[in-house]
C-alpha cells in the first residue's frame, strides 16, 4: 500500500484516525500493519499491501468466503473464463464498458477509486497514466489477490476490503469514483450513495444497466423485492439526488438478457425470464 493512500485511512465507524502498529515495510510501500481505533476500538489491518477493513475480526474476515452479496445483472452471462467480457448480446460495434469509463475520466491526472467488484479492466489504463495511483475497493480478499495476479507487478495500484456502505477513507480523500458494473452489487444504494458522496471530491462514473422500467415481470419484481433504486432508472436516479449528487444516464446499448437462473439479488430471487436492459453510462457530480 502506497503513502499516500495509507495517509488517507480512517476508521470506518466513526472516521477517526487509527493508530498505527507497523508490521512490515518495504521500502514506501507498507506490507503489512496493525490498526487500532483509540477512538471506538475497532481494528483492522495491512495484510500482503491490502488494507483489510470488515466487521469483527479483521484478519479471520479476509479469509472467509463473503455470503450474500448480491448478483449483479449481467453475472453469469459474460463471455470468456475471466468474468470480464461483454454481456451476451452485447453488439460489436459498441465498444468495451471500460472505455467508456477511461473516456469519462479524461483529462484528470489522478487515478480514481475503483468500486467493485467488477471486470477491472479499467485500471491499469488509469495507473499507466495518472500521477497517484487508483485505489480499488472489493468486498473480498480474493478479488484483491485475483486481480494483482492478473494486473502483474507493473501496474501501480492500492486495494482496501470494505463495505461500500462504510469507507475507511476521509472526507474528500479520493479525486473521484468509477465503478465497472460493481454499483449494482450493493443493496442499501441510498447509503452507499451517501458514503460515495463523503469521501469523493470529483464525479462517480458508473457501467449500469437498468430493466424496462414500465412493464416486465423482472421490473415488478425489482419493485416488490425492495430493490428499485439499484434495477430501475428513475428509482437509481432519485436516489443519488436524495444522496446530494446531481446524477444521469447515457444509454449506449440495448440488449437483451437473460438473467442467472434462481439468482440471489438483495435478498431476492430473480425471475427466470429475459428481459431488454438499457446499457450505459451513468455520471454523477
Amino acid at each position: 500500500m502506497g503513502p499516500r493512500t495509507a495517509r488517507s485511512l480512517v476508521c470506518p465507524l466513526c472516521h477517526g484516525p487509527f493508530d498505527w502498529e507497523e508490521v512490515e515495510r518495504v521500502g514506501e510501500e507498507v506490507r503489512s500493519a496493525k490498526l487500532r481505533c483509540p477512538a471506538c476500538a475497532t481494528r483492522a489491518a495491512v495484510r500482503e499491501g491490502f488494507g483489510i477493513f470488515l466487521p469483527g475480526d479483521a484478519s479471520e474476515a479476509a479469509s472467509t468466503p463473503r455470503e450474500g452479496r448480491a448478483i449483479p445483472l449481467g453475472e453469469g452471462s459474460t463471455e470468456g473464463s475471466s468474468g470480464s467480457g461483454p454481456p451476451k448480446g452485447w453488439p460489436s460495434t459498441s465498444g468495451r464498458p471500460s472505455d467508456w469509463l477511461v473516456e469519462g475520466w479524461a483529462g484528470r491526472p489522478e487515478g480514481p477509486l475503483e468500486l467493485g467488484p467488477g471486470p477491472g479492466e479499467s485500471v491499469p489504463r488509469f495507473a499507466a497514466r495518472a500521477t497517484r495511483r487508483p485505489i480499488v475497493v472489493e468486498p473480498e480478499f480474493e478479488l484483491l489477490a485475483e486481480r494483482r495476479r492478473r494486473y502483474g507487478p507493473e501496474v501501480a495500484w492500492d486495494g482496501i476490503v470494505a463495505e461500500a456502505h462504510s469507507l475507511p477513507l476521509a472526507d474528500r480523500s479520493v479525486p473521484g469514483i468509477v465503478s465497472e458494473f460493481g454499483l449494482q452489487h450493493h443493496p442499501g444504494s441510498f447509503v452507499t450513495l451517501r458514503e460515495l458522496r463523503r469521501v469523493s471530491q470529483g464525479p462517480l462514473l458508473a457501467v449500469a444497466a437498468f430493466l424496462t422500467e414500465e412493464t416486465g415481470a423482472n421490473a415488478r419484481w425489482a419493485r416488490e423485492a425492495g430493490v428499485a433504486e439499484m434495477y430501475l432508472e428513475r428509482a437509481c436516479l432519485e436516489a443519488f439526488r436524495r444522496a446530494r449528487w446531481n446524477a444521469s444516464f447515457e444509454p449506449r446499448v440495448e440488449a437483451r438478457l437473460e438473467p442467472p437462473v434462481e439468482a440471489d439479488l438483495g435478498g431476492a430471487r430473480f425471475p427466470r425470464v429475459p428481459e431488454i436492459v438499457w446499457w450505459g453510462l451513468l455520471r454523477a457530480e
